[in-house]
This record gives structure tokens, C-alpha cells and sequence, in this order.
């Protein structure tokens, strides 16, 4: 059984495992590690189960306890993964008869989940066929915002169907299922660095993919209320700061440029922009750095001068700079992999959920979940696209504007007038320009609803490094 990651870096390799019976209510756990037997577990044979059956003795679900020569095996230079006396999966064996391996469920999960990571979309779309395009955005839809497809031909309740966005291939989704019907349907956001022009949209599954043309727009400049006040506090990613501050990476993190950091979020203050709060569009401006570092100085990365982005009432994004190494880069040594990037969409965010209100001038959002964005994913690749990280809190508290209040037919009439003639253009959108490169960023109707109802539901952080 070999375990492999990092480049390299990670190359364990486990053989020939043995079960010492000791006492009626003591055993161990050993196996091969490069030519040498070491003892990995300890084993409670008491506190499992024993059943005698043709003449064959079977122990189920026995706990196991990582011995000291067991953890000096999970180690990484001086940085040790598991201390001893850490608790194991539990283990089950049959002594006297003939008997056949396990399950291996635990085999394939991981076996999957790796391949999932692993997938890489080919260059060129598949089918630029089959795929139909929601109605609404069959005219063109502007980068950074919303667009919805479905298709229909898959295996009925067929997973992990892929959706990828080119002419450079990006991918959305990677677990899109179908239902009983071999229907798959997905709805979210384009990258904002989408480039004007045509592309493609796909859904790619196991034994079919389907495609359709997709026409991104350009945005027109941003208009609304200017941002007096604003916040936010974010613990980025829970699982990311243990690995950073625990046994193995030995690392820290430091927060500069007025970022903050008050256990277990951080925090970001007096942020400016502009964003016409009827219609929560609109984009918030913070500054300030979060520095991880970590195994003697390999690990460091940089996350700042985050960027609330208000698509509609349901979607926002959350802009960060970003700079630094991979884990596995980092690991591996390799120093020149450096990626830096400004502004780009690190994650989604999802305002159908969570908490968000509006009182006033202000609007006040707990709770929000955030999944990694492919942009996200490239700047930052030691999660898949999707993974969620750290629910978000933020105010926003914008100047009077009164004269957005306008009747619907002064509203109507201004639409027109903003609008070109023959324009598909929502009136609102914004031009971000940031280190001399054009970002697209999102854009939102008038008729979104002026008053937004609070929405409730219990959400967290998940995954592990």
C-alpha cells in the first residue's frame, strides 16, 4: 500500500502487515516500511468485537493507537504529523480460515477523490454542441456573473459530470449529477476574467459531453452610492490555519497594512467603493495583508487588499491579491513557482444564505458561505474548485441617494437612455483596472428586489489538509 503526494515529497510505502496477539486483551499493528518491520499500532483486542464461527476467530472494529515508532514513520525533517498515543482507524481480522480482503471501500473513496483533483480538462471543447443555454442569458451574459445550462443524454443519476468553460479551458464543477432522467443542470457564475467575445460552455460525463456558444459582454462603468463605512471579518480557511500553526508546518501567520486579527477571524476595516444598495451591486475596497508562513520558511503566502464585489441580491465575490507559493511547491522546493496575482476572484459568495438584511443606508451579511472560484483555485491551487472555506461576515454602509429612489417609469426611462440601442447590457456593472489589466467584474438588474428579507441557515467550513 503506497502513499504518494507533493510532488514526490510524500513517498510512504506500507507491506507484509502482521497482527501480534500479545494477551486475550492486548496485540499490535506492524508492517514493512522499507525492509523493515515496525510496530505502528497498538491494539485493543478488548474493546472490539469477537465472534467465533467454523472454526475461524474474527475481531472487528478493535481500536488502534499509534505507537512512538509508528509516529516517528509520519514525519516530515523535524515536524511530526501525529504525536503517539493518536487514535487510528480501527481494525478488523479473521484468524483460522480462508479470508477474502475487505471491501476496499476505503480504497475506492480515496482512489476517487484523487482522481477528482487530478482531472485535467482537454484543450479544445469536446462538443460545442447538445448543451442548452437558460433563455435568459441566450443573448450574452457579462463575466463574473450568472449564467444557467442544462442537458440531457447522461446516465440516469450520472456523477461528477464536469462543466468547463474555454477558449482556455476553466473548470466550474467538477461533481455535477444528473437526475433520473439523465438530466444534468447547473447554474453560477462565469470567471469575471472571462474576455469579451465568444467562448464555449460544456458538460463533460463519463461517455458524453455537450456543448453551446456563449457571448461574454463587456460591463458598463459602475454607478451608485459612495461606500461611507464597511467590514469584514473572515477566518479565510479553519483547516488552513491548523495546518499553518500545528505539528506540521510549525508556521504562523502575521497581519499588516491595517488587516487584523482577533481569534478566530480576520478582520478588515474601513473599506470605500461604490454600490447602490436597491440593487446590491456595486464593489468595496479594503486593504491590508495576511502572511502564512510555515516549514522553516518554504511556505509563504500572502492574502490581501480584499474586494467585496456585489453581483445581484444572491451572489457576491470576494477579490483577493495573492502571492506565494503551493504547499506542494513549497514542500518540493521548487522557489521560482511564485504566482501573484491582484484582484482576482478568490471566492464566491453564496447571499441566498447565511444572514443578510438591510436596514437603511447599511447592509449587514453573517454567516455567508464561501466556496473557492476556479480563478481562486489557479491563484491558490491546494483546494478544488467548490471547496468551502470560512463563512464571511461584512457591513456596508453607503452615503443618501436619494435620487436612486426613482418611480419605475423615471427608472424605466434612464435604463433606456444608459443602454445603446440594441444593447443586451444590464444598466449596472463596473470596469475594474488593477495593475494596468482590464478585470470584468459583475453586474445587476434594477428590478432586483429594494428590500432584502433576512435568510437563515447553518453553515461551516469543510475539509481537510
Amino acid at each position: 500500500m503506497r502513499f504518494t503526494g507533493h510532488s514526490g515529497v510524500l513517498d510512504l510505502t506500507f507491506a507484509d502487515p502482521q497482527v501480534r496477539i500479545d494477551s486475550s486483551s492486548n496485540g499490535a499493528l506492524l508492517v514493512s516500511i522499507g525492509g523493515r518491520r515496525t510496530e505502528v499500532a497498538s491494539l485493543d483486542l478488548a474493546a472490539g468485537s469477537r465472534s467465533d464461527s467454523n472454526g475461524a476467530i474474527a475481531y472487528s472494529s478493535v481500536p488502534a493507537t499509534l505507537t512512538a515508532s509508528g509516529a516517528g514513520v509520519f514525519s516530515y525533517g523535524s515536524s511530526q504529523f501525529y504525536s503517539a498515543g493518536t487514535a487510528m482507524d480501527p481494525v478488523t481480522f479473521v484468524v483460522g480460515a480462508d479470508a477474502a480482503p475487505g471491501s476496499g471501500a476505503p480504497a475506492r473513496t480515496v482512489a476517487a477523490a484523487a482522481a477528482k483533483a487530478a482531472w485535467t480538462p482537454p484543450a479544445d471543447p469536446p462538443s460545442r454542441t447538445g448543451l442548452t443555454i437558460d433563455a435568459k442569458y441566450a443573448s450574452g451574459v457579462t463575466a463574473g456573473t450568472e449564467i444557467a445550462a442544462s442537458g440531457a443524454g447522461f446516465a440516469p443519476g450520472e456523477t461528477d459530470i464536469k462543466v468547463v468553460v474555454y477558449s482556455t479551458p476553466v473548470v466550474l464543477e467538477q461533481a455535477l449529477t444528473a437526475d433520473e432522467q439523465g438530466v444534468a443542470t447547473w447554474r453560477g457564475l462565469l470567471p469575471a476574467t472571462l474576455a469579451p467575445g465568444e467562448h464555449t460552455l460544456t458538460f463533460q460525463g463519463a461517455a458524453l459531453a455537450l456543448g453551446a456558444p456563449i457571448t461574454v459582454r463587456a460591463a458598463a462603468p459602475i454607478t451608485g452610492c459612495t461606500v461611507t463605512d464597511a467590514s469584514i471579518d473572515w477566518g479565510f480557511k479553519e483547516s488552513f490555519r491548523s495546518y499553518i500553526s500545528g505539528s506540521i508546518a510549525h508556521g504562523e501567520w502575521t497581519v499588516s497594512d491595517g488587516a487584523a486579527y482577533k481569534t478566530p477571524v480576520f478582520q478588515w476595516r474601513g473599506g470605500s467603493g461604490t454600490v447602490d444598495a436597491a440593487a446590491m451591486s456595486g464593489q468595496v475596497d479594503f486593504t491590508g495583508t495576511v502572511t502564512f508562513t510555515g516549514h522553516d520558511g518554504l511556505l509563504h503566502t500572502t492574502v490581501g487588499n480584499p474586494r467585496i464585489r456585489l453581483v445581484d441580491a444572491e451572489h457576491a465575490q470576494l477579490l483577493m491579491d495573492v502571492s506565494g507559493l503551493t504547499m506542494d511547491d513549497a514542500l518540493a522546493g521548487r522557489t521560482d513557482k511564485v504566482v501573484t496575482v491582484t484582484a482576482v476572484p478568490f471566492v464566491a459568495l453564496d447571499l441566498s444564505q447565511g444572514q443578510v438584511t438591510r436596514e437603511g443606508d447599511t447592509i449587514t451579511a453573517k454567516g455567508v458561505p464561501t466556496t473557492i472560484t476556479p480563478d481562486g483555485f489557479a491563484a491558490f491551487p491546494n483546494y478544488p474548485v467548490g471547496t468551502a472555506f470560512d463563512p464571511i461576515d461584512f457591513t456596508i454602509t453607503v452615503s443618501d441617494c436619494a435620487a436612486l429612489a426613482l418611480p419605475e417609469e423615471d427608472a424605466t426611462a434612464t435604463r433606456e437612455a444608459a443602454a445603446p440601442a440594441g444593447s443586451a447590457l444590464p444598466w449596472w456593472g463596473w470596469v475594474l483596472i488593477a495593475g494596468g489589466a482590464l478585470a470584468l467584474a459583475a453586474v445587476a438588474s434594477l428590478t432586483t428586489a429594494a428590500v432584502m428579507r433576512a435568510r437563515g441557515r447553518e453553515t461551516g467550513s469543510s475539509g481537510t489538509v
